[in-house]
């Protein structure tokens, strides 16, 4: 199997396990509302557990979105340009989104290295090893600086042609 499938392989694994978590989420909200309705104890870990999973899924969804040309877009500048301009702005921003993602990589490495070698603890409705709330950071953000050279590398647009899951006007 060739690293692009392996790495579509992958981009797909998280787009599906960030729809997931946002499900259980919901499930878990619903249940925990009903609880309370129902004059049970509520389930204190919903809140945490909701919180965590958000954040887990934008960081597994973002390179599915990136690869998808799912992120807002103006278009006004761009359609205004010649072709070569265009191009030669598209490169500069793949370029700037490229430097930020891994500018990203580096900083939640340094924060999660930092949260687990300190034993720091994220104390809410239940105590957890605050680590994990950064564990998902630099994959993240590594493989949306993925998409971004590949990107690059293949010649693709950002801008213009609609993505197949935008609905057309």
């Amino acid at each position: 199997m060739s690293v692009a499938r392996v790495h579509s392989a992958l981009i797909m694994l998280c787009a599906f396990v960030a729809g997931g978590l946002l499900l259980l989420v919901f499930a878990a909200i619903v249940v925990d509302v009903m609880l309370r309705a129902l004059s049970f104890p509520p389930w204190y870990w919903t809140t945490p557990f909701s919180e965590y999973a958000m954040l887990y899924a934008t960081m597994l969804a973002s390179p599915w979105v990136v690869r998808r040309k799912g992120h807002v877009a103006v278009e006004s500048l761009v359609s205004a340009l010649t072709p070569n301009a265009r191009r030669l702005l598209e490169s500069l921003i793949y370029l700037l989104c490229l430097a930020a993602s891994l500018l990203l990589v580096y900083y939640s490495w340094q924060v999660l290295s930092s949260a687990w070698a300190g034993g720091e603890r994220d104390i809410r409705a239940t105590e957890l090893q605050r680590w994990l709330l950064f564990a998902v950071m630099p994959p993240g953000f590594l493989l949306i600086a993925a998409e971004f050279v590949r990107l690059m590398l293949r010649g693709e647009s950002y801008f213009g042609g609609e993505p197949s899951s935008r609905p057309r006007a």
